[in-house]
């Protein structure tokens, strides 16, 4: 089979009623420069390797054309073996390595195999090889499926807004906002705050909905209600702060709504607090 063909037949998909698709890779073809691509909506997938017994083509595939180095009397930890490793990304986002490495047999790599999960931010390709270079593949043995499962449960669309007022203090009003969307899968999601003064301490306090509390003794309103916890910091040199909330794919986390707001410590402010804006958010897909 010539090379074109081999990636059309490695290339075919198994698609589910539900969104599940199969994809196959062949070792020998798709690795660096030739992935396999299927077209997928925004929101999390689990990655899990299969055999054939669960509608895949491949077990899982050899780096070094079958010649096991270093594996212990079970079969598992070589330095070379058969393996399900992966690469999976899409265009403008981090990508990220699956699968599990090596084995002495086929069937040992898929069974010690686990399933990963990946987020697309955004509907587009999401793109397979096998995790090895171009120049090596011809002395790859077989290959590697994979089921490619959206992670069902969240209708709820992600929004995030900013409320009220601060207070002001030496570099005027702290400013609160988000870094990105509160989606699913988001792991690089973040609340950054500027506008402060440097090398202070500061307080996240975290709540469920937004209040708007006088508190004159600091020119200020408490703006979350009621307070479910605080986590403490500093600013940097530059007088900012970063939180960061890494979202996992998890559905438990889908429409949960948060308050937050930030106070640092300020001997220019009123009352030596300096207060920020309220920042409310809910994590959607």
């Amino acid at each position: 089979m010539n090379k074109l063909l081999a990636v059309v037949a490695s290339s075919l998909l198994t698609v589910g009623l539900n969104g599940q698709q199969i994809v196959n890779l062949d070792a020998t073809v798709n690795g660096v420069g030739t992935p396999i691509s299927i077209n997928v909506p925004a929101g999390c997938y689990s990655i899990t390797p299969i055999g054939p017994s669960a509608g895949g083509t491949y077990t899982s595939w050899h780096p070094w054309g079958g010649v096991n180095v270093g594996c212990a009397p079970s079969g598992l930890g070589c330095t070379q073996g058969w393996t399900t490793l992966f690469y999976v990304w899409t265009p403008g986002t981090a990508g990220q390595y699956g699968g599990y490495g090596f084995s002495a047999t086929s069937g040992q790599a898929l069974a010690n195999s686990t399933t990963s999960t990946y987020w697309v931010p955004q509907a587009g390709n999401l793109n397979f090889i096998v995790a090895d270079q171009a120049a090596a593949l011809p002395g790859n043995l077989g290959g590697l499926s994979l089921r490619v499962d959206p992670i069902i449960g969240c209708s709820n669309a992600a929004s995030i807004a900013t409320y009220g007022a601060g207070s002001a203090g030496a570099a005027g009003v702290p400013m609160l906002a988000g870094n990105g969307m509160p989606q699913l899968g988001n792991t690089a999601f973040a609340l950054d705050l500027s506008q402060c003064a440097n090398d202070s301490l500061m307080v996240w306090a975290v709540g469920s909905n937004q209040a708007n509390v006088p508190l004159p003794g600091y020119g200020a309103s408490l703006l979350i209600q009621p307070v479910l916890f605080t986590l403490a910091d500093l600013t940097d040199a530059t007088g900012e702060g970063s939180l960061d909330i890494p979202l996992e794919c998890d559905p438990v986390l889908c429409a949960q709504r948060f308050t937050l707001q930030a106070v640092v410590l300020d001997a220019s402010a009123q009352g030596g607090l300096a207060f920020s804006n309220g920042v409310d958010l809910t994590v959607g897909s």
